[in-house]
C-alpha cells in the first residue's frame, strides 16, 4: 500500500500527535525516493497531468492521489527536520510543498484548487515565524507571485458550470456515462423534471 502511514498526516495545519511525531522519521526514510521523484517534478516550470478534459464530470484525475501523497510526505519531512533542529530544511520542505501548489494552478477543476489552496495554507503554517535564509525568502516571493489563487478557482468554478451542463445534456439526450446511470434509464424519468 503507497499511502501506508500516510493517512495520518493531515493538510489542515494541525500539529502531529506525539505517537503520529514518533512514526514521521521512519514514514519519510520510507518513501525518500517519492520525496527525490517528487522533487524532479516540482523543479519543471509546468506539469501535464494528460487528463481527458472533454470527458467532462468522467475526467480522471489520475495524478490526484500521487499530488496528495507528495504533499503529505513533505509536510511529514518538514515536521522532522524540525524536530531534528534543520530550521532552514524544514523550510525548504515547505518551500516544496508551495511549489507543488504553485503547479495545479491552471487545472481548472474545482476540487483541486481547494486542495491546492489548503497546501498553500499548510506551507505558509510551516514557514511562519521560521528564519529564512535570503535564498529561501527570494524563493518564496517568487512563489507567491505565481500562486493564482484567484485566477484558479475563477478558471475552476467556470469548468465545473460547463461540466454541470455537459450532465444535463447527457441526463436529456439518454446518454449518461459519467453520471452513473444507465442509459436507457437516463433522460425518460427525468425529462419532465428537466424542463
Amino acid at each position: 500500500n503507497l499511502d501506508e502511514g500516510l493517512d495520518e498526516i493531515r493538510l489542515d495545519g494541525s500539529i502531529p500527535s506525539a505517537s503520529l511525531a514518533a512514526k514521521i522519521p521512519d514514514l519519510v526514510a520510507k518513501h525518500a525516493d517519492r520525496l527525490a521523484a517528487a522533487r524532479v517534478a516540482i523543479r519543471r516550470r509546468r506539469c501535464r497531468f494528460d487528463i481527458d478534459y472533454l470527458k467532462g464530470v468522467s475526467a480522471e484525475l489520475r495524478h490526484f492521489p500521487a499530488v496528495l501523497r507528495g504533499a503529505k510526505l513533505m509536510t511529514a519531512e518538514a515536521f522532522d527536520r524540525r524536530a531534528k533542529n534543520d530550521v532552514a530544511g524544514s523550510v525548504d520542505s515547505a518551500l516544496d510543498l508551495l511549489t507543488l501548489s504553485v503547479l495545479l494552478a491552471e487545472e481548472p477543476i474545482f476540487v483541486t484548487q481547494l486542495v491546492r489552496s489548503g497546501m498553500a495554507v499548510e506551507a505558509m503554517g510551516l514557514i511562519e515565524a521560521q528564519p529564512m535564509t535570503p535564498a529561501q525568502d527570494e524563493r518564496l516571493v517568487g512563489l507567491l507571485d505565481r500562486m493564482e489563487l484567484r485566477e484558479g478557482l475563477a478558471r475552476a468554478l467556470q469548468a465545473d458550470r460547463a461540466m454541470v451542463i455537459q450532465v444535463y445534456g447527457d441526463l436529456l439526450t439518454g446518454h449518461a456515462p459519467g453520471c452513473g446511470v444507465p442509459d436507457y434509464l437516463a433522460w425518460w424519468p427525468l425529462r419532465p423534471l428537466m424542463r
